[in-house]
């Protein structure tokens, strides 16, 4: 007896990926990324942060099939998103050294986005663009580098 062949037909971008996908800012002249980080005073990180953006912008492309991926990306991203908020940025607000937040970006968010994902790394996501997901979400206005 034969079984029938199953086709699973890709639905389309799940819509919490949709959320992370769309700029959350309410100004109808999105601000650039450029102007975004030297808001924050990281204007020297600019080349670094497209590239690294476009690092992870890419991953998510290839991936964009999978539903799979997608819940994956929106469980990073939404990390991320917490994590930077609850324990990134209160040091920004308080303005302190852009060194002790590069370490508690280190810490907080890629060391332990990296602890998540684990041996199930199905997307086989790197240190570099975790970093991506964070210009990527700073690009989408998820992420303010200023009070």
């Amino acid at each position: 007896m034969h079984r029938p062949i199953v086709f699973i037909q890709f639905q389309g971008i799940i819509d919490e990926l949709k959320f992370y996908q769309t700029s959350v800012d309410e100004n109808p002249q999105k601000m650039p990324l450029k102007i975004k980080l030297s808001n924050g005073g990281r204007e020297d990180e600019y080349i670094k942060a497209i590239r690294l953006k476009e690092l992870f912008s890419k991953k998510l492309t290839k991936h964009q099939l999978s539903e799979a991926a997608q819940r994956l990306f929106v469980l990073l991203l939404a990390e991320v998103e917490t994590i930077f908020d609850n324990k990134v940025k209160p040091f920004i607000e308080e303005g302190e050294d852009k060194s002790l937040i590069n370490s508690k970006i280190q810490d907080e968010i890629v060391d332990r986005v990296n602890q998540l994902i684990g041996e199930q790394n199905i997307c086989f996501i790197n240190s570099s663009e975790i970093m991506g997901m964070i210009y990527y979400l700073t690009s989408k206005c998820h992420l303010k580098w200023s009070s």
